[in-house]
């Protein structure tokens, strides 16, 4: 991951989950592109159309932002910052085009007052349209480190690809990565099937803080919150199967309405 793109409105959510790409980009000595979208004014007579720029307000709210980010010393030529004309899902997704990112850190109110993970709908769409990795941080989550990873394992060929990248950024924080698969009523392995899926995830990766573990659940949601309340990881990794996925399997609805009462970092890859 050497190409961050962090997408921005100035909120305070959007604040907090700028420590989280700032951490990486240091780490992982990768560039860190910040954009803001704003919206741009179109007249119906074509011969009148112009482009409204961002108004005073934004663009000191970006010099500001600029200030924080420069107190963290990070090199000029590893920094760009823009102003995108559009929509903001259609704006992050040229961005990350544009900027050819490997991976977008953006923050998200999904986080209810009742305690409930729920995945706000820029942040959700995001994560469906884009073709990188999405870090998406929950509103008030405070960045404390990266000490312990849950990667949510469907125990098939397709978790290889995730692991891979996981590997990476486990390395580069020395944090313990817990592979977790959930078994269900409607999703079954077998002990042999489990072993050969770690025998295949270990091969080349000599890594002692590496650690596989089978849990039961009636479904996949409530087996992740559940060993997510016990463990507290850092940081939930999951594998987007299909459009809409993240947010069927978290929907409360199919989780009988249990709250998932866990505030911490969702990194979504692409299958």
């Amino acid at each position: 991951m050497k190409k961050i793109l962090f997408p921005t409105d100035f909120s305070p959510c959007a604040e907090g989950a700028l420590d989280f790409a700032l951490a990486l980009a240091k780490a992982g000595r990768a560039s860190l592109s910040v954009c803001h979208i704003y919206h741009s004014l179109v007249s119906a007579m074509p011969e009148l159309e112009m482009q409204m720029e961002p108004d005073q307000e934004t663009k000191m709210s970006m010099e500001k932002l600029k200030a924080r980010i420069g107190r963290h010393r990070m090199p000029a030529d590893q920094l760009r910052f823009e102003f995108l004309p559009g929509f903001a899902v259609d704006g992050i997704l040229l961005a990350t085009e544009t900027e050819k990112a490997d991976l977008v850190v953006m923050g998200t109110r999904g986080a209810s007052g009742s305690g409930n993970w729920l995945l706000g709908s820029i942040t959700g769409e995001v994560i469906d349209k884009a073709t990188m990795p999405v870090l998406c941080i929950p509103e008030g989550c405070k960045y404390s480190g990266i000490k312990k990873i849950m990667y949510a394992a469907d125990a098939r060929s397709e978790d290889f690809a995730a692991i891979s990248q996981l590997k990476e950024l486990v390395r580069k924080f020395g944090a313990r990565l817990e592979i977790v698969h959930v078994q269900t009523p409607q999703q079954m392995i077998s002990d042999d099937g489990f072993e050969k899926f770690q025998t295949d995830v270990c091969k080349g990766f000599n890594y002692d803080q590496l650690h596989f573990e089978l849990i039961e659940s009636d479904s996949v949601a409530n087996g992740i919150a559940s060993w997510a309340r016990q463990h507290k990881p850092d940081l939930l990794a999951i594998l987007q199967h299909k459009r809409n996925f993240l947010r069927k399997i978290f929907d409360p609805s199919l989780t009988k309405k249990i709250a998932l009462h866990f505030n911490i970092p969702l990194l979504a890859f692409k299958n």
